[in-house]
């Protein structure tokens, strides 16, 4: 199985400087020598070959070091959960092979297909996810047939051809008529164009056919290095099963895990509009705001809650989610977040979706959105819906911490980015959390001013003059067809 992350993120001040907000676990990210590596690897990815990069000298001590073996202990003793995350995601694309991190990882994965249980993959902006849950009976083999599949994948031509193929696929016909996905990847467009976030984590349709099997060999070799990857086992492993581990990932390279710059995106002038014709029957809307913050930031658990309390489906029910049905009688979906997708990333944003909005209230529906989420930012919350809320979260993150492959996700993330477990992290202080350290954290940090809005739907241009009604503040609209936009 095959998933696929996305995002969006920018500073709140105007930066025009290059911004970085490192990672202080175990992988480094280079500056400046990483981006001209990368530059060199371009003509070797068009072409399928070409002079190796020069990896330097291997006497670096944490290069040579086997992988790091993440483990969790669990009450179940029925299923072994074995996970590896890899530096290796669609930020990681040369520039004009858009889409060779993501072909990478399903190459990897499709070498297991055969196998069973399945190898499942996760594919982010920085992060790939592999992950498989092996009976405990089985559980030596399961996972050494695991580490061999990452360890020493064939990269066989018919199979990278079927991903490419399958990619291609995704990008001409499945997103174009998917409103809400379509939306996602837009509004990463609209926010980092240029910028390693600024393409699909699929990549472009018009690049996807120049990538091969050579192509993919290559970054792999680069990328998927001892210390570009951390695994862990949840479940019923043991101190042989994660030794067993350890030494069958030993074939991967030695080699420093290669750097990534994030360069901070262009500012934001106003609220932009773009409205881009599905053909679909339905429609979905995306709302934007830049946030400056992360898991190690103070204010990430009072905006994390904010994010709940404002539209996520709770007892009490979502702040908009109530506002929206009782103003409408509508059925929208409505989802929140700061932190989109279900891999880690340095750069975060607030994001607001509304899918699908029936299509005779869709303007009305956008236009209360923004009024409630400046009335949520201005005004801020009661203690009363706060503690309702909160409790919803706090219930949420102990059913997941009882979960063994949730568990081992959330440990694997906090020790590959030097960020807090979240699971251990946010029970501890949501309890202590007051809805004046809330409202003042979205005072701090979200500025309505400045967003991407994205609507994606049937008629683009009846939609389009429907908002400009609407006094949305727009400072620019721009109506696009979806077909051909992601090449």
């Amino acid at each position: 199985m095959i998933t696929f992350g996305s995002g969006l993120v920018r500073a709140r001040a105007v930066r025009t400087d290059v911004r970085e907000r490192p990672i202080r676990g175990r992988f480094p990210h280079r500056s400046l020598a990483d981006a001209f590596r990368a530059l060199l690897f371009l003509p070797a990815v068009l072409v399928g070959c070409g002079p190796k990069i020069p990896c330097g000298p291997a006497g670096a001590t944490q290069a040579d070091a086997p992988v790091v073996i993440v483990t969790v202990p669990s009450e179940d003793g029925s299923t072994v959960v074995v996970e590896a995350l890899v530096a290796a995601g669609s930020a990681y694309d040369p520039p004009g092979a858009e889409g060779l991190a993501a072909l990478t990882a399903q190459s990897v994965a499709s070498g297991a297909d055969a196998d069973r249980p399945p190898l499942e993959v996760q594919i982010g902006r920085e992060w790939v996810s592999f992950t498989r849950i092996c009976p405990a009976a089985e559980a030596r083999a399961c996972v050494d047939r695991f580490a061999t599949a990452l360890a020493d994948p064939p990269f066989a031509e018919q199979a990278v051809s079927a991903s490419r193929d399958r990619a291609l696929e995704e990008l001409t016909e499945g997103l174009p008529t998917d409103a809400g996905a379509l939306g996602q990847v837009l509004v990463d467009d609209a926010l980092y164009e240029g910028r390693p976030y600024g393409h699909p984590v699929q990549g472009r349709a018009g690049v996807l056919p120049l990538l091969d099997a050579a192509a993919t060999r290559r970054f792999y070799e680069i990328h998927y290095t001892r210390e570009g990857m951390i695994a862990g086992l949840a479940g019923a492993w043991d101190a042989g099963l994660h030794d067993a581990l350890q030494q069958d990932l030993q074939p991967l390279v030695p080699r420093p895990a290669a750097g990534l710059v994030l360069p901070a995106p262009p500012p934001l002038r106003g609220r932009d509009l773009l409205v881009v014709d599905t053909g679909g029957p339905d429609a979905a809307f995306a709302v934007a705001a830049p946030l400056d913050v992360g898991r190690d930031d103070a204010d990430w658990p009072a905006l994390d809650l904010a994010t709940q309390t404002f539209s996520a489906r709770t007892q009490a029910g979502g702040h908009l989610l109530q506002s929206l049905r009782a103003a409408r009688g509508l059925r929208d979906d409505v989802n929140a977040s700061i932190e989109p997708g279900a891999l880690p990333r340095r750069q975060h944003a607030l994001e607001l979706w509304i899918t699908p909005a029936p299509a005779g209230s869709r303007p009305g529906v956008l236009k209360q959105a923004l009024d409630q989420l400046g009335s949520f930012a201005g005004d801020g919350v009661s203690a009363e819906e706060l503690d309702a809320n909160r409790a919803w979260l706090l219930g949420r993150l102990a059913e997941e911490a009882r979960d063994p492959r949730q568990r081992l996700a959330r440990a694997l993330e906090a020790e590959a980015t030097g960020t807090p477990d979240l699971l251990d992290y946010l029970p501890k202080v949501l309890p202590g959390l007051t809805a004046a350290q809330m409202n003042t954290a979205l005072h701090k940090h979200v500025d309505l001013a400045n967003l991407v809005i994205v609507a994606t739907g049937p008629d683009a241009a009846g939609l389009a003059d429907r908002l400009a009604g609407e006094d949305l503040d727009l400072a620019r609209t721009t109506v696009l067809p979806a077909q051909g936009l992601l090449r």
